[in-house]
């Protein structure tokens, strides 16, 4: 029963958080990519705002919902995230490493609730 009553609260959170995060990244994003003669070019620059709203609403719900993250995984995750503005050149392998971690931590960590 618990396990029941977990995933109707998480549904919840995670559906309001995919709606209110949706309109906000429909607002925001635009014009995606500009089109070149080699192909199409993605500028994932700016996925990195709506996406840091993404982890802090996740975070957020995991501390609502007390399940407790890895402290150094959230921190290094966010960091990665953050440090894509700065490094422009390493930009899709900070990325890809930033939203890894994020998922590993948040998977982990809903495990370990379920663990005990």
């Amino acid at each position: 029963m618990k396990y029941l009553i977990f995933f109707l609260k998480f549904s919840l959170i995670l559906f309001v958080s995919i709606f209110v995060i949706g309109t906000i990244f429909i607002n925001v994003t635009g014009i995606t990519g500009i089109n070149k003669t080699v192909g199409w070019a993605w500028d994932i620059t700016k996925y990195i705002i709506p996406l840091s709203i993404i982890y802090f609403s996740t975070y957020l719900t995991l501390y609502l919902l007390k399940i407790k993250p890895n402290l150094i995984f959230s921190i290094l995750s966010i960091a990665l995230l953050v440090s894509c503005f700065k490094f422009y050149n390493f930009i899709f392998v900070l990325f890809l490493a930033s939203i890894l971690l994020f998922f590993l931590n948040c998977i982990y960590s809903i495990y370990l609730k379920f663990k005990r």
